[in-house]
């Protein structure tokens, strides 16, 4: 009962660089926006983008290197993109299981600025029996979250999990991945990236005008890293 994709550097350089300027970049710095909605557009972050067709038992399988879930890339034994009601969603209709048979893994590119604070929020339940999540954020090493199993996938509960981190470059890979799995979960949904206020009551991040080289810089980054990857 259950269901990857590729951001290509071209499309990652028009999604960063276009919040260079005016109100899009003012938006960004809201502590009250999510970033991922902001770069990549609303309901990213709670996986209600995209091309999603039914494959029956409301899921669609996304193999590594699919381009279907938008904003994010996938890897790994590919994930499952599931949807109510057969699957209970903790924001929209749609949610994520990270293992489609075995392990594997989303990730997108979050532009961030060295210094700021972020926090990386989300929901999630571990499936019918105990599976674990990873989440990394950038160099950090990756943290494990482990949330309770359900009896029901289609009346899941959701458990809310909070990630702090303080940015050391223009740019983070934000990745979730199945650490362990039965072969269904854990499933995660409602990713909500923010920059919260400074204890002095400033944003974390440059101002609006300065985010163009920023933005530039991090897709340079993301670019690289991409390479990199496809390399090995």
């Amino acid at each position: 009962m259950k269901y990857s994709s590729r951001i290509g550097s071209s499309v990652l350089a028009l999604a960063l660089c276009s919040l260079a300027t005016g109100t899009q970049a003012a938006t960004l710095y809201d502590p009250s926006v999510n970033i991922l909605d902001a770069v990549y557009g609303t309901g990213t972050g709670s996986f209600e983008l995209g091309s999603f067709v039914n494959s029956g038992g409301s899921y669609m399988r996304l193999g590594a290197g699919s381009s279907a879930l938008a904003g994010w890339s996938v890897g790994g034994a590919g994930v499952d993109w599931v949807a109510a009601p057969v699957h209970a969603a903790a924001d929209g209709v749609k949610s994520l299981d990270l293992a489609a048979q075995t392990g594997g893994w989303i990730e997108t590119l979050i532009p961030t600025i060295p210094g700021g604070i972020f926090n990386v929020a989300f929901d999630a339940y571990a499936g019918q029996n105990p599976n674990t999540g990873s989440l990394t954020f950038g160099s950090f090493a990756p943290q494990l979250f482990s949330a309770a199993p359900v009896a029901d996938a289609g009346t899941a509960t959701y458990q809310h999990f909070v990630f702090s981190y303080i940015a050391d470059s223009e740019s983070a890979i934000l990745r979730f991945e199945a650490a362990s799995s039965d072969g269904f979960g854990p499933v995660i949904d409602n990713v909500v990236v923010t920059d919260p206020p400074a204890t002095n009551g400033e944003q974390s991040v440059p101002e609006p005008a300065s985010f163009g080289l920023a933005g530039c810089l991090a897709l340079s980054f993301g670019a690289a890293l991409m390479r990199r990857k496809q390399v090995r």
